[in-house]
């Protein structure tokens, strides 16, 4: 699990710091993260609903 939480997190700066390089900004890595977090917010809610 560990191996899997430093992957998401390298990747997770990789794209934050491109994206700061070519807008020379952290306007655009944030502006990013928004749609990222309703995602996992929406499959975190999903992956915990109880069906029955």
């Amino acid at each position: 699990m560990a191996s899997l939480s430093t992957e998401a997190q390298t990747c997770g700066f990789l794209l934050a710091a491109a994206l700061h390089a070519a807008t020379g900004s952290w306007t655009a890595p944030l502006t990013a993260l928004i749609p990222a977090l309703l995602v996992c917010a929406v499959a975190g809610m999903r992956a915990g609903h109880d069906p029955g």
